[in-house]
Parts: C-alpha cells; sequence; structure tokens
C-alpha cells in the first residue's frame, strides 16, 4: 500500500477544511465503485431551514453541474429529491438538524462548516452547507466532494505543480496537505479546478500563502467546473464520450 494512502488512514478520524472523512480499511481505493452513486443519481433531502433565495442558490448549483457534465443532451449526474431511496445527501447548516439513520452520527458542527464525504458513502450521510458557504461555487466544490472528487491538491504528483511552505500551516491542520494516490484518469495537474484549494487555506498568517504554484497560475476559483472538472466526473461515472469545453475567464481569481 502507499505510504501516502497508509498516512491517509492513520489521520482518517481528521475533518477536512471541506471533507468529512469516514473509516476505511487499508485495501481501499480513495473512491471505490461502491462509493460511485448509481447511475449518477443523487437523492437529496434538505433538512435544515434556509431562506428560499439560499435554496435557489443550491438547486441552483446542482443544475449547473447537472448541465456542464451532459454531453449531447445525455445527462452524466442528476441531483433529485429524495423519494423512498436508501442512500442519500442530507444537506444541513445547524447543529443536530439532520436525521439520525443507519450508522450516522449526531452532528454538533457550528453553522459555518461545509464539508461533504467524499463519494457516496451510505444511508442518509450529511453535506454541511453553513450559512456562509451559500454561494453557487462553493456549493459546486462541495457537491463535487460529495461525487467523489478530492482537492486537486490531494494528487500525488501535486509537488511538480506546487509548494507548500509547512511552517505556515495550521499544527491541527497539517494533515489536511498529505498526497493521495489518487485516481487521474490521465489527466493533467489543474492550477484552474474547482476542487483546487485557496492558496492561503489554513495558513497561520493569511497574508502568507500556504500552497504556491509554480510558474504564473492561480488557485481555488470557485465560479466554474474546469475542463477536468467535468471530463474527471464524466469519467468516473462511466460517461462515454470527453467534453471538449471553453471557458472564457476575463477576470482574475
Amino acid at each position: 500500500m502507499a505510504k501516502a494512502m497508509i498516512t491517509f488512514v492513520i489521520c482518517i478520524l481528521m475533518i477536512f477544511q471541506d471533507i468529512m472523512a469516514k473509516p476505511m480499511e487499508e485495501d481501499d481505493a480513495p473512491v471505490r465503485q461502491e462509493s460511485i452513486w448509481p447511475n449518477g443519481v443523487v437523492p437529496y433531502t434538505i433538512v435544515s431551514k434556509y431562506e428560499q433565495s439560499e435554496v435557489d442558490i443550491i438547486k441552483d448549483a446542482m443544475d449547473k453541474i447537472t448541465k456542464r457534465t451532459s454531453l449531447n443532451g445525455e445527462e452524466c449526474i442528476v441531483f433529485k429529491q429524495r423519494d423512498s431511496e436508501e442512500n442519500f445527501i442530507q444537506i444541513y447548516h445547524t447543529e443536530g438538524s439532520f436525521v439520525v439513520l443507519g450508522n450516522e452520527e449526531p452532528n454538533a458542527e457550528p453553522n459555518n462548516k461545509c464539508y461533504s464525504r467524499v463519494g457516496m458513502t451510505g444511508k442518509g450521510q450529511p453535506v454541511a452547507l453553513g450559512k456562509k458557504c451559500i454561494t453557487q461555487g462553493t456549493v459546486m466544490h462541495i457537491l463535487l466532494h460529495t461525487l467523489g472528487l478530492w482537492h486537486e491538491e490531494s494528487r500525488a504528483d501535486r509537488d511538480k505543480y506546487i509548494d507548500i511552505d509547512w511552517s505556515n500551516i495550521q499544527d491541527s491542520h497539517a494533515g489536511n496537505f498529505e498526497a493521495l494516490n489518487i485516481e487521474q484518469f490521465d489527466m493533467p495537474y489543474d492550477y484552474d479546478s474547482i476542487m483546487h484549494s485557496t492558496s492561503t487555506s489554513f495558513a497561520k498568517d493569511k497574508k502568507n500563502p500556504t500552497l504556491i504554484p509554480r510558474g504564473d497560475a492561480t488557485i481555488g476559483q470557485r465560479i466554474y467546473l474546469s475542463a477536468n472538472d467535468i471530463n474527471k466526473i464524466r469519467k468516473l461515472y462511466g460517461c462515454k464520450g470527453e467534453k471538449k469545453v471553453v471557458i472564457a475567464r476575463p477576470f482574475s481569481v
């Protein structure tokens, strides 16, 4: 087993910035086939009381993922209101607000947290969308974790593309920066990914970065799914065809 994966298992009880860890066996791959949502359908229920404008943002983010990952009129990923499905996500923002089902733990997180487990983990799994996190880009980022994507800088080859200032990382969050043996579907490192953390993630001093791209690149955008984000999801879910994506970006991040 790769050293990175063993390290991940050792640190498995940590809550990542926006990934809720769940115990795995040492021979588990980061995203196993049984962790894929069947047929790309993710049933959901919103169990906290949000403002209607916030619900609209959450649903718009879901719709955008569906539209961006579709090709030639065929949908790859669909979010639907839960009917009676056994496996689904529970979107919440406040303490104790999600229904405890199966082996889920009661929640005690404050309402400014945002995180998801990676992939389908079973039963009514929690997806925290705190009040301060309700922007379309942040919601899309969290939901791509739900679908099975990890942070871009977690990939095993990341040291070729970014430098990490370990001295500026909050001690309790050093484990968030471990590299993992993650399937990349032969795609290049993507600074533009919506799954890339910001340059000051978990910084002791927010005036200085923890993640430093090599070369002229910006990281941490939360506006759109990159071409690689879209095609990783399509390949992860066995959707045929690679989508050609042209993104106009007349702005800086």
